[in-house]
């Protein structure tokens, strides 16, 4: 599932979004490496959301050695906060991320007709074991995202095919998937008794299964060595596990993205 709040990188994750942005890469050498940069996103308000709502965020990353800071440069959705790939080579990489949400992933001030009653999903701590294997322009990549409070387990994954159209000009697409483990949807899709007795609305209790199934396409072009922009455009389905809930107006959505990066 994805949610335009800059976490981890929604849900939430997020993704955040947390959309997919290449933040930073690990090194092997024990040097210092950084990123900054800003972007901004366009989707819904949360998932589901028939509301449009534009994001900032900064783009923020440092690497030194198979440590991280910032997001991780795995393809999905990792907390922006700290991590260590505890293994790399030429294709493969694997590790862990440890952050806390930026923003809430849902608020009833999102949308205060559609969501009275039914409380803000709390900021949390996420923590993340991912793996991601990359040959030439194509790339798999997947993860297991635990939430505190309560709030579920996640599983996250896809592909990605990406190639050079100009020396400068990289083009990738891809499609992803989230999973959500029973706590997890019932706390992003779900309304409990009391949440119906506040809101009006029916009970809704999903069990575990797909929340997310998406397909994106990017551009990313090298003004230089170091700097670089990009777009992105995210078109994403909500299966019945997550479209069925009374708070979800649309189950197909769009999402578009627009950074800017720089290396050094």
């Amino acid at each position: 599932m994805k949610t335009f709040k800059l976490a981890l990188v929604s849900a939430t994750v997020i993704s955040a979004l947390a959309p997919t942005l290449v933040f930073a890469q690990a090194q092997n050498g024990d040097e210092w490496k950084y990123t900054v940069g800003v972007g901004a996103m366009s989707g819904p308000k949360y998932p589901g959301s028939s509301d449009t709502k534009i994001q900032g965020f900064p783009v923020l990353g440092a690497t030194y050695g198979r440590f991280f800071f910032g997001a991780a440069d795995s393809g999905v959705t990792i907390p922006v906060g700290i991590g260590y790939n505890f293994f790399q080579n030429k294709n493969w990489k694997a590790g862990i991320g440890i952050g806390y949400d930026m923003f809430s992933v849902r608020k009833e001030s999102d949308n205060e007709q559609k969501l009275h009653g039914l409380g803000d999903i709390e900021r949390t701590t996420r923590t993340a074991i991912f793996t991601k294997y990359t040959n030439h322009g194509f790339s798999a990549f997947g993860a297991v995202v635990n939430s505190a409070k309560g709030q579920g387990i996640q599983l996250k994954g896809g592909v990605d095919l990406s190639t050079n159209i100009t020396p400068r000009l990289l083009a990738n697409a891809g499609p992803s998937f989230t999973w959500g483990n029973e706590k997890s949807n019932k706390t992003f899709f779900g309304v409990n008794e009391v949440q119906s007795a506040n809101s009006g609305k029916r009970q809704y209790s999903p069990s575990a299964g797909f929340t997310d199934v998406s397909l994106s396409a990017g551009l990313t072009y090298l003004v230089s060595s170091s700097w670089s922009i990009g777009s992105k455009v995210s078109v994403s389905y909500l299966p019945d596990t997550a479209s069925d809930s009374p708070i979800v107006d649309k189950d197909v959505t769009t999402s578009y993205t627009i950074f800017t990066a720089y290396r050094f």
